[in-house]
């Protein structure tokens, strides 16, 4: 959805995510509102952040994206046992 997101790195944990690339990360209370202040001053950062995540989830957490992969990986499964057998 574009959003602009401030996230601890505990939050962000599991997620293919770089800090200042497609999210902002803060692991104190005034490290977060520093961050949260940058964003609503900087309009090309918020713009920079937002089509960065949105590119980010399209490639690799939306369904279509996770499908490939998983069919792909089912794929090989079944090469390796049909060479097995």
């Amino acid at each position: 959805m574009g959003a602009r997101s401030v996230s601890t790195s505990v939050g962000a944990e599991g997620l293919d995510v770089i800090d200042g690339t497609h999210i902002m990360i803060a692991d104190t209370a005034p490290a977060f509102a520093e961050r949260i202040e940058k964003l609503l001053a900087d309009a090309a950062l918020r713009r920079k952040l937002g089509e960065a995540g949105r590119k980010l989830v399209g490639e690799r957490y939306l369904w279509d994206a996770l499908a490939g992969k998983l069919e792909k990986y089912l794929t090989d499964v079944v090469a390796r046992h049909s060479s097995k057998m």
